[in-house]
């Protein structure tokens, strides 16, 4: 279960920005999570640590609901302070890399108890499970989100503070 963020939103953009920044000129580019190609000009392309491809959207993942949770689709609107802090957690936050047998993805703890999404949603009580994590993937090896790993927190192979 996921909640979508909008693709033209302030927190995508700063998603976004967050992994762009790692990017450092050494000779040619370089990031330490994401390889790109840019189309315009075939000899310049960012090269990549742990070569990696961005998401085009992103997602917070909430766990797998309880069996016989009736799942509603809806949108959640963020009150202008947990966007505020929402957007404070991306800032401040690691970007974790996790591998997985043959997936690996990049992506951004966020504490439940700092940020309480739980109460946003109708219909399923997050609480009910000890162990969950939520987190924001931002990339994996084909930059599709359903290839992202589904429980990176249990294997995470490098952290990088950004």
């Amino acid at each position: 279960m996921c909640l979508d963020i909008d693709p033209d939103s302030v927190i995508h953009k700063h998603l976004v920005k967050k992994i762009t920044d790692l990017t450092v000129y050494t000779g040619s580019t370089f990031n330490e999570i994401i390889s790109k190609e840019f189309p315009e000009n075939s000899h310049d392309h960012h090269g990549s640590y742990h070569n990696l491809t961005m998401l085009d959207s992103f997602h917070i993942s909430l766990g797998v609901p309880p069996p016989g949770t009736q799942i509603k689709t809806e949108s959640v609107n963020l009150h202008k302070y947990q966007l505020h802090e929402l957007i404070g957690i991306i800032a401040l936050a690691d970007i974790n890399i996790s591998k997985n047998q043959n997936k690996k993805s990049a992506w951004i703890s966020i504490n439940e108890t700092k940020f309480n999404l739980a109460h946003r949603i109708s219909g399923f009580s997050f609480y009910n499970s000890e162990n969950l994590h939520l987190h924001i993937s931002l990339a994996n090896l084909t930059g599709n989100p359903h290839d992202s790993i589904a429980r990176p927190e249990d294997c995470i192979i490098d952290t990088i503070t950004a």
